[in-house]
């Protein structure tokens, strides 16, 4: 199942990196199982095309399944600086910054 996940995530990128955001979501939403770099991946792909509305449902979604990691906060503020969902990026921050310091 491992190999899935890993296999995802490269292909995954490579689909954001092509602007086939679509399909790399029709992958990702296949898997049976996900992990962070998985959701990270798919995140930092609409991230990268300025579609924050999905990046953080995304986020939201992610912490009900993975524990969101530097990567996947690196991932959300980078789509919400500059927008008006920057909120939502201050949010994530916060929340990093909380989990930090309980650790």
């Amino acid at each position: 199942m491992e190999g899935h996940i890993e296999s995802f995530s490269i292909f995954g990128k490579f689909y954001g990196r092509c602007s086939e955001l679509q399909t790399a979501y029709r992958a990702f939403d296949e898997m049976p199982v996900r992990n962070v770099v998985s959701w990270t991946s798919i995140i930092s792909g609409f991230a990268q095309e300025w579609q924050v509305d999905v990046c953080v449902q995304l986020f939201s979604e992610i912490r009900h399944s993975s524990k969101p990691n530097d990567f996947t906060y690196a991932s959300i503020l980078s789509a919400c600086t500059g927008s008006v969902a920057l909120g939502h990026g201050k949010s994530a921050l916060c929340q990093q910054v909380i989990g930090l310091s309980s650790q």
